[in-house]
């Protein structure tokens, strides 16, 4: 793959990568890639902290439309104010991510009240 091609990458999906996807792993993912990305599914990355979470959706602000986070147990209100960056976000699953509160949530829900938000997803927070 040469570095053109990660300008095509369009869709990320790392499912169940566990200890093995941390934020040393985010910070080498080049920004060409992040930049042009449209979904990233990080299921089951239970090492991503907020600082990765925030670096690896700085570059995708305006493209990525769909994030899933689900089972990301070390995410909290500091990763959910980079989700707020998103500014085409359409769908948003963050199923249990447990370091979540009620309220953290509510703040969350608030600010995708935006009706380009299509799909939200909380269960078992």
């Amino acid at each position: 793959m040469s570095a053109g091609d990660l300008q095509t990458i369009r869709v990320l999906r790392l499912k169940n990568c566990g200890r093995n996807f941390s934020d040393r792993t985010c910070a080498t993912i080049p920004y060409r890639l992040k930049q042009h990305l449209e979904v990233l599914q990080l299921t089951g990355c239970y090492r991503l902290s907020d600082g990765g979470l925030s670096e690896l959706l700085s570059p995708c602000t305006e493209s990525l439309m769909s994030l899933d986070l689900t089972c990301n147990s070390r995410l909290s209100v500091d990763g959910l104010r980079a989700i707020r960056t998103l500014a085409n976000l359409q769908e948003l699953v963050l199923d249990h991510c447990s370091h979540l509160s009620d309220y953290d949530l509510l703040q969350l829900v608030d600010c995708c009240g935006d009706p380009s938000v299509m799909v939200l997803s909380l269960i078992h927070i």
